[in-house]
């Protein structure tokens, strides 16, 4: 299902409500950017859309505080994010609104879902959200009228509403007039800096090909690239890989110091990391001139392995040479001279653009030996002159685990540079001067980052602010649909849906178990090593030591996965000690995870009569 047919769809329903109620009133996108005219009337991004009659926001991001969440795949729910801005005022009418969908309101600082349908039967989520309209916005209006909530706080204002309605009505005619230029609407369908999170094993470092894809306008290739390495292979230089982790640090990602023995001669250079080299790249992607010059410096890199190159100044004909050592500069040492002078791949790009730049200035140094080094370049290489067009081919950085680095050690000041309206040709552009290589550095609008995010690494409300506000988060849970109903007997469908309901219970939905872990289960022995190397470590991680819940989400009451240990009555006998009486547990053999012990996780659902489906 596309997003914009939900945004569509989802106007309607809100219309026809209004039609009904005049004064009715709801949450519309006000017309700043691209994601209004290109048919997103409502908050969201390409993962989902976040429907809401009610103006109470939170004082972060302003999303909206109440209202029903759809996403392509079909599953929709109510959400009332509370994780910003403790609103005391406001708080008891909260509450009881949380109590209103049978959720228990344990404070401020969550968000809480009350599931409403799964999977796209026959549109079963229009049904839903016209429920939702239609039974509970009255009783969350009445909850507000008696706790004292404002009218001017809960809803928008006419004035206000009919406005933005206009400006989405002004964008609805000109589509369907055809006057609208929209061959790639590159700000909704493709968001330059986005992160998939969630619980382990649904599929998030998986789904970054399909989504990088996407970013390409490659799309059309997915069903025959699957993983990350045929993607790179696919796109040499366009897609990057990198996983984060408490090492990695601002000198690996974006440049530093480099020590580099020879000859018993220890010495530094400056190198560029992994998203300083993928910026360079998308900068000059497209641009041939610009390709030959950079196929050219390589050339010259590996020309200077062995040998020393000797030119000559312009202006004087004074002769120096040139050597490299690694990093992001080649050294010019005069005949006469004592010192090697740093001649930067980056100066040579810039006067290779426009030589009429001075030393000095945009970090540009020692002009006088960079021109003859291009003047070299178009000579032995066949360099043309710099010739200005660009197709600005997009480029992608896939950043696994991101949340566990240390996002300030690792993006430092370009934490700022990577925000959409910040991005190089934008009219907010800005660039830095990079601390180690004293360059002018800024980010190009052609680079999509995709970050991948365990949320049982780390909760999405403990996540470092400043990444949270520069990127769209795409949820991925747990999709039951994509295991097998039947496995020797087992519905592992079922089985998966009373583990992950228990789950949320005893902990929350960010531990849930994923999908992936069962994906590939065609027998009993593939159930019994997934619990055993999976789901079972996963289990006995979350809650460690404490054995009753994990065998109250097995349903585990006949000890098939967790035996009782029997401890001797003289074990510590004539000791004093705190544990007689403690009750300890182990895992049975893997071979005892017997087709009933798996039944037994979802008997009591058959017995009640329930299903895999949403009623």
């Amino acid at each position: 299902m596309e997003i914009e047919k939900i945004h569509q769809k989802a106007l309607e329903i809100y219309l026809a409500k209004r039609k009904k109620d005049k004064n009715f009133t709801f949450y519309l996108r006000k017309n700043k950017g691209d994601k209004l005219s290109a048919g997103c009337w409502f908050q969201g991004n390409q993962g989902y859309v976040f429907t809401s009659p009610y103006k109470l926001a939170d004082d972060n991001n302003k999303t909206q505080q109440i209202g029903v969440v759809i996403t392509p795949a079909g599953r929709t729910y109510v959400e009332i994010p509370l994780t910003h801005g403790h609103n005391k005022k406001y708080e008891s009418f909260f509450k009881l609104v949380v109590e209103h969908f049978k959720i228990e309101y344990t404070g401020w600082g969550k968000r809480y879902y009350k599931e409403l349908c799964e999977g796209n039967k026959e549109n079963l989520w229009i049904n839903k959200l016209k429920d939702f309209l239609k039974n509970d916005v009255p009783v969350i209006n009445q909850i507000a009228k008696d706790k004292g909530v404002t009218e001017t706080d809960l809803f928008f204002l006419e004035k206000e509403f009919i406005k933005r309605l206009n400006e989405v009505e002004k964008i609805k005619n000109k589509s369907d007039s055809g006057d609208t230029k929209n061959s790639r609407v590159t700000d909704i369908n493709f968001p330059l800096n986005q992160i998939l999170y969630g619980p382990p094993g649904t599929g998030k470092t998986y789904s970054t090909v399909k989504y990088a894809l996407d970013a390409l306008g490659e799309a059309e290739s997915g069903p025959e690239i699957k993983s990350i390495q045929e993607l790179k292979d696919k796109f040499p230089g366009q897609v990057e890989f990198v996983t984060f982790h408490q090492s990695f640090s601002y000198e690996d990602f974006v440049e530093g110091l480099k020590a580099k023995s020879e000859e018993g001669t220890l010495s530094y250079s400056v190198e560029g990391g992994i998203f300083y080299r993928i910026c360079k790249h998308a900068e000059i992607s497209g641009n041939s001139s610009l390709e030959k010059l950079n196929e050219a410096i390589e050339k010259l890199k590996e020309e200077l392995e062995d040998d020393v190159l000797t030119l000559k100044t312009s202006a004087q004909k004074k002769e120096f040479s040139i050597t490299y050592n690694g990093g992001n500069s080649f050294y010019a040492k005069p005949d006469a001279g004592k010192y090697d002078n740093p001649v930067s791949i980056e100066a040579i790009r810039k006067l290779y653009v426009d030589s009429s730049m001075k030393s000095g200035e945009n970090g540009i140094h020692f002009k006088t030996y960079t021109m003859p080094v291009i003047t070299y370049l178009k000579e032995k290489y066949a360099v043309p002159n710099y010739q200005s067009q660009a197709d600005n081919k997009p480029h992608v950085l896939i950043i696994d685990e991101i949340n566990r680095g240390n996002i300030s050690r690792i993006f430092g000041e370009l934490i700022t540079l990577i925000e959409p309206s910040k991005r190089a040709g934008k009219d907010e552009a800005i660039s830095v001067t990079l601390p180690y290589s004293k360059v002018p550095f800024s980010v190009p609008k052609n680079l999509y980052i995709i970050g991948t995010m365990n949320t049982a690494d780390r909760s999405l409300a403990l996540m470092d602010t400043a990444l949270r506000r520069r990127f769209d988060f795409i949820e991925m849970m747990p999709d039951r649909s994509l295991v097998s109903e039947g496995v020797e007997g087992v519905n592992v469908r079922l089985m998966l849906k009373k583990i992950n309901q228990r789950i949320e219970v005893l902990y929350d939905r960010e531990h849930t178990i994923g999908h992936s872990f069962l994906m590939n289960a065609k027998s009993l022995a593939d159930l019994q090593t997934a619990f055993k190397n999976k789901i079972l470590p996963l289990l006995e991680e979350y809650f460690y030591d404490d054995w009753e819940k994990i065998r109250l989400v097995l349903a585990d009451k006949d000890q098939n996965f967790y035996q009782k240990l029997d401890n001797d009555d003289d074990l510590f006998l004539g000791m004093d000690n705190d544990y007689d009486g403690q009750i300890k547990y182990r895992r049975t053999n893997v071979e005892e995870y017997s087709q009933e012990a798996f039944i037994q996780i979802y008997k009591t659902a058959e017995l009640n009569n329930d299903s895999d489906t949403e009623e």
